[in-house]
């Protein structure tokens, strides 16, 4: 991006659809715990009052432009991100 000669901008995205519970689950399911058991709570009071149903990025710009595709999905980037807060390699 920054090597262009013209400045743009690009979305850094997988183009994959994830909800809030699946990035919650997949990070506790990675250090042995399951989310539903005393580690999430919802409080109705906070929920905002429109919310986005779905977010789906679309990083094709970014493939054509820049030849640049995602290496990770959401889980695999958890596990980096989970390893790396446990000591391991980041």
């Amino acid at each position: 991006m920054l090597q262009q000669d013209k400045p743009d901008d690009f979305v850094i995205a997988t183009g994959e659809i994830y909800s809030l519970q699946d990035y919650i689950e997949t990070e506790l399911l990675s250090v042995g715990s399951d989310w539903r058991v005393g580690y999430v709570q919802a409080y109705p009071s906070s929920f905002r009052p429109a919310n986005i149903a779905e977010s789906k990025e679309n990083p094709q710009k970014a493939l054509g432009v820049l030849g640049w595709r995602t290496e990770y999905n959401m889980k695999g980037f958890v596990k980096i991100m989970v390893d790396c807060q446990l000591g391991g390699e980041c």
